[in-house]
């Protein structure tokens, strides 16, 4: 992935998400439409924070590992 994402997907989703809930509120996107993608990136975001926990998890381990 791009270098420069790294440890900023959530926050990117994040951001989008809040987008889309500006767009649905003036009236840009249907009801439909903010579902449907409101549901895609909520599973990007989980999928970015789980990321995010597993790499947490191993620099732990690696640390623990030199103790």
């Amino acid at each position: 992935m791009l270098a420069f994402l790294n440890g900023k997907r959530t926050y990117l989703v994040a951001a989008v998400m809040i987008v889309v809930a500006v767009l649905k509120a003036l009236g840009v996107i249907e009801a439909p439409t903010y579902e449907a993608v409101m549901g895609l990136l909520a599973a990007l975001g989980f999928g970015a924070l789980r990321a995010g926990i597993e790499k947490a998890a191993g620099e732990i381990q690696a640390e623990s590992n030199k103790l």
